[in-house]
């Protein structure tokens, strides 16, 4: 998982913090120099994100939490406990208040970045949370999980809106339109989906593919979806039509 932010010092410049199955966080710059290590009491770090003003950085962690740093100091300010198994999945809303985290124990949490006080909890997974976003004007999470689901919840309830059904097997991650109107999700079944957020129906499915989707993003202009695959070839896809425009192999 890769995140890039704007570092505060003297000398400005672009640094990349990466956090994979790893005991701690990295941060790198543009010469490829670490700029600052984050290490805690973790048995590994499964997810990063960085706040939306650039000061600190979420981590997903194995040992059951989610974690606050200071992307400046590389300190350790805040842990979040209440999950019951390792944390997959971490994303920050854009007000930058609030923390949402998913796990392998089914649940997605809500929490309180000031306090860490956990707000709620959503229930209705019966397997793995594996990737959770937060829409654009922050009042919605999606969750895509290994029971093969994607999901729309209301952040400030914690109601269950729809269930997006149409995989067959795991959904390993999902991106919102930056519209907010459609839901892109891939998966262990080898399809990438395109859901109506509103009313969660399926819009189309993309093309033809023969391997493990793992990763999903949308372009900024919102016409075109990318996803990773399995066999470590990137393609792109028109978000309108579903068809592939080309894809990127060189791994």
């Amino acid at each position: 998982m890769l995140h890039a932010c704007d570092h505060k010092s003297a000398l400005t410049f672009t640094i990349f913090v990466v956090g994979l199955f790893v005991e701690g966080i990295t941060c790198y710059g543009q010469s490829d120099l670490e700029v600052r290590a984050f290490e805690g009491d973790s048995s590994g770090v499964v997810a990063v994100v960085v706040t939306p003003n650039g000061d600190h950085v979420i981590s997903a962690d194995r040992d059951h939490t989610a974690k606050l740093w200071d992307l400046e100091t590389g300190a350790l300010l805040r842990t979040f406990e209440g999950h019951l198994d390792q944390v997959l999945t971490v994303a920050v809303t854009p007000n930058g208040q609030y923390v949402v985290s998913g796990s392998a124990d089914s649940t997605i949490k809500l929490w309180d970045v000031g306090t860490g006080v956990l707000i709620r909890s959503f229930e209705g997974h019966v397997n793995h949370v594996n990737k959770i976003v937060v829409t654009q004007d922050g009042r919605r999470v999606v969750s895509g999980s290994r029971d093969n689901t994607v999901k729309l919840w209301d952040l400030e309830t914690g109601a269950l809106i729809h269930t997006f059904d149409g995989h067959t097997s795991r959904v390993h991650d999902v991106a919102v339109t930056p519209d907010g109107r459609h839901v892109v999700s891939g998966s262990l079944d080898t399809t990438v989906k395109l859901w109506d957020l509103e009313s969660g129906t399926l819009v189309r499915t993309f093309g033809e593919s023969s391997t493990v989707i793992f990763a999903i993003t949308v372009t900024p202009d919102g016409r075109h979806v990318v996803s990773g695959d399995h066999h470590a070839a990137v393609k792109l896809w028109d978000l309108e039509s579903g068809e592939l425009i080309r894809t990127f192999e060189d791994h």
